[in-house]
């Protein structure tokens, strides 16, 4: 189904009947991906699902070609999914850069959040000089998208950040490869200089106030981001920590059924425990 909410079209697949009694499981993918990558994942959660593409991916898109998106705007809108959906609290699942929306939206609107899950999420840079550095890196990458689009993807896919992917999961590997190149470039560099974390607020701080459970999942090789979830654990008591073995950055896509049964498994102990 398509949800308008002025300034983005989005798409939202909604699966199984969300009710108040057994919260659903929003969500939110990576950077280039779309809704579809969670498919197979969807089919084996008890749980009903809600998957959604980001703005400037898959088939959600910017209304006005001219006007920038902003972090604030994102939590806006999709609290005005949720309401359009009628979904009173939620697990909300994001990774990467979903897993940064995820948790903006979450510090916001904690009172929809039944349990927060984050992949190799980061909640930001700390110094303004950092962000403005990483902004003007995503600036240059974000018109490469737009202007060389085979380039970009070239570039993007030999990143040594995913080399687990297409070595632990090549059939996964390739179906992202296939959403990747299904996407509109001037849709995805606007989503690049609108979410880079270059703009987005440091949430450091703001990690204390998270006032629900919280899972954190990285992959064993990905030290930039288990590091991560280290430090986010230090600042938040109701963290809990997972690493996935033979996994790097994408370990829902790497290591599919681990991953799952580590997301089932807390699933299940949020239900006994309410």
């Amino acid at each position: 189904m398509i949800i308008q909410t002025g300034l983005v079209d989005f798409q939202v697949d909604v699966q199984g009947i969300p009710d108040n009694k057994t919260p659903p499981v929003v969500l939110l993918h990576g950077f280039t991906g779309d809704l579809h990558v969670w498919d197979m994942f969807r089919e084996r959660l008890e749980n009903p699902s809600v998957a959604i593409d980001l703005p400037g991916h898959g088939a959600s898109v910017f209304v006005d070609p001219h006007r920038e998106y902003s972090f604030q705007e994102w939590t806006r809108d999709f609290e005005s999914i949720l309401s359009s959906l009628k979904l009173n609290r939620i697990h909300l699942l994001g990774y990467s850069m979903g897993g940064r929306l995820a948790l903006t939206y979450a510090l916001i609107y904690p009172h929809r959040v039944e349990s927060l899950i984050l992949e190799s999420a980061n909640p930001g840079l700390r110094s303004s000089e950092e962000r403005e550095a990483r902004r003007r890196s995503d600036e240059l990458l974000s018109r490469q998208i737009a202007g060389d689009f085979t380039g970009f993807l070239k570039k993007w896919e030999s990143l040594p950040l995913f080399n687990g992917h297409s070595i632990n999961n090549p059939a996964g590997w390739e179906r992202l490869r296939d959403i990747r190149r299904r996407s509109a470039p001037d849709q995805l560099a606007r989503a690049l200089r609108g979410f880079t974390v270059g703009r987005q607020p440091d949430l450091w701080a703001e990690l204390k106030n998270l006032s629900f459970p919280v899972l954190l999942i990285s992959g064993i090789e990905d030290d930039k981001y288990g590091h991560i979830s280290i430090e986010i654990c230090r600042n938040n008591r109701q963290c809990t920590r997972v690493c996935v073995k033979n996994a790097g950055h994408t370990p829902h896509l790497e290591q599919p059924v681990t991953f799952f049964h580590h997301v089932h498994d807390w699933l299940i102990s949020r239900n006994t425990t309410e």
